[in-house]
């Protein structure tokens, strides 16, 4: 699997940076942590353009680094971050989903991060052109990021965001020790290291949003609908006057980037939503939909196992009344009332339907009032977790080795037998499967030894699914498909290199008549090809996202 995510992530960053940035990143993906001067040596550029390089990559975050006294000298060390290098790959999803959330210039704001890894206001403002005098594009560009950052699309970018997880609690328990008086016991040093880990949980859980301040709303004497993010001589006394609330602004000099963690919870949702259409119906994935929308706010990433709680009242009327689930559901008693009552009944209806279901995602935790509902993000990932498993045995081994894949999910260990006795089929026909499964990973197998000398016609074996190694696996799997794929389509762009340098002139820009037939003809070709090739992709990272992203695990 290292090797398969080595070559994903180089294929990623020249496709995304180029040659220069792929030699270097893919360098440090190599070794791992490394020192400036054996970045240099090893990748035989100039310092200048390595310098270069690392501001590039730590501006889109996808290295760390740290600092260390060796010698009487202070040397940084460079880590690659190799959860962001990989996330990449989904930048094309998240742009189709901030669009769809998004208004136009929160769009365009959006864009501009991603391009540039890290914006202050003032620079956002600079670069969409916008000056003071016009200022209800200001007001509406204001409204857009604190929008943005309110949601935590858009997080700011703070100090120990450079520095590893590993690199902070070392820092930390640096400098707990440094304030003991005493000699440090074995057990206070346990101590320490408690807190510190306690410390970065507690960041993690504090739910105040950095980058914003609340400031006095003020309105300008004479055009009282003016507000303004980024002049300071709008707030001054002498032009204005106190409106008499108060309103949270975005903090000029903050830089911000985009939130991945947060859009992975989007993409997450999703891809729940689409699982209830396809299981019940479009009323029901309608009706999550407006369930997840209420979580959205309290859930910060996928490490959260599960969301807050929500009454069934709160549900009810998140759910417009001009959503038509009178024709998606035949209700078994008869329909009283006006149509906002009727409305109720069928979010009810919908409500419990979804509590029912067997995978359990949406889960009733109490029954007081109209009952409290809670969204499980275990279940969830269990649920789309054994879909896409089964999906790719069903294509590569056929129903057999799938329905051998689902016996053992439901009886955990058994022998050969046993899993031939359960799936219904021939002893050797079960045997040939499961050696298919096993040797890609998908199933292991656990011996019991009854003698001490562990002789095999003494031992049992017990086939069981290993869901971590299950994982690991899928996941190498799907990292060699996608380098594949990214292969295929830098193929197609080398081919067709002369044809598509013509298309970039500016004479051809204006007058596509100068091209010929032939050369039309090879465009569409080659735009059908790389439409399928990154269509494949997008479908393969939305596995990867379900399979290494959404949940608590070593890959979180």
């Amino acid at each position: 699997m290292a090797e398969a995510r080595y070559q994903l992530c180089r294929h990623i960053i020249s496709n995304q940076f180029g040659e220069v940035v792929e030699t270097v990143c893919s360098l440090m993906v190599k070794l791992g942590r490394i020192p400036l001067r054996s970045i240099v040596r090893e990748s035989g550029l100039t310092p200048k353009k390595v310098f270069d390089v690392l501001v590039t990559l730590i501006q889109h975050g996808m290295i760390t680094h740290a600092e260390s006294i060796e010698g009487g000298n202070t040397v940084a060390y460079y880590s690659p971050n190799l959860h962001e290098i990989l996330r990449r790959a989904r930048i094309g999803i998240y742009l189709k989903v901030l669009h769809d959330r998004l208004d136009p210039d929160g769009f365009k704001v959006a864009n501009l991060v991603l391009q540039n890894g890290v914006m202050t206001a003032k620079q956002i403002k600079r670069s969409m052109g916008i000056t003071a005098a016009q200022k209800k594009k200001l007001a509406q560009l204001q409204k857009s990021i604190l929008t943005m950052v309110r949601e935590r699309i858009l997080i700011a970018v703070q100090p120990k965001d450079l520095l590893t997880k590993s690199d902070r609690l070392i820092s930390e328990e640096k400098d707990m020790k440094s304030k003991e008086s005493l000699i440090i016991t074995a057990n206070k040093l346990k101590e320490i290291r408690r807190q510190a880990r306690e410390k970065l949980d507690y960041e993690y859980d504090d739910s105040a949003i950095v980058g914003m301040a609340s400031r006095v709303k003020r309105k300008a004497t004479g055009d009282v609908g003016s507000s303004d993010l980024f002049q300071d001589d709008l707030y001054n006394p002498s032009k204005m006057h106190i409106a008499g609330d108060s309103s949270d602004v975005v903090e000029d000099d903050a830089f911000f980037r985009l939130n991945f963690d947060k859009l992975d919870v989007l993409l997450r949702n999703q891809q729940i939503i689409q699982y209830f259409a396809r299981k019940i119906n479009t009323g029901a994935s309608a009706v999550m939909k407006h369930i997840l929308r209420l979580t959205e706010e309290k859930v910060k990433s996928c490490r959260e196992t599960s969301s807050n709680r929500i009454t069934a009242n709160q549900i009810v009327h998140s759910v417009p009344a001009d959503i038509p689930l009178k024709d998606t559901m035949v209700m078994d008693f008869e329909e009283t009332g006006n149509r906002e009552t009727r409305h109720i009944e069928y979010v009810h209806a919908y409500i419990e339907l979804l509590g029912g279901d067997p995978s359990g995602i949406l889960a009733k935790r109490d029954e007081r009032g109209s009952g409290e509902y809670q969204v499980d993000f275990q279940k969830a990932f269990e649920t789309l977790r054994n879909k896409y498993v089964d999906t790719f045995i069903q294509e590569h081994f056929g129903s057999v080795a799938t329905r051998i894949t689902r016996v053992l999910r439901a009886k955990n260990k058994l022998e050969e037998k046993q899993v031939a006795q359960f799936a219904m089929l021939p002893v050797g026909v079960c045997r040939s499967h499961l050696l298919k499964l096993f040797n890609l990973g998908l199933v292991d197998l656990h011996e019991v030894a009854k003698s001490s000398d562990r002789f095999p016609a003494r031992t049992l074996y017990f086939w069981y699914i290993n869901y971590e190694k299950q994982l690991d696996s899928m996941l190498s799997i799907a990292y060699k498909q996608m380098a594949n794929l990214y292969i295929r389509l830098g193929y197609e762009k080398s081919s067709r290199s002369r044809l598509l340098a013509k298309m970039e002139r500016e004479d051809v820009k204006l007058d596509p008549s100068l091209l010929g037939p032939s050369e039309v003809k090879a465009i569409e070709e080659y735009n059908k090809i790389t439409q399928i090739l990154e269509a494949s992709l997008i479908r393969i990272e939305l596995v990867v996202l379900t399979l290494r992203d959404s949940l608590v695990s070593k890959y979180s």
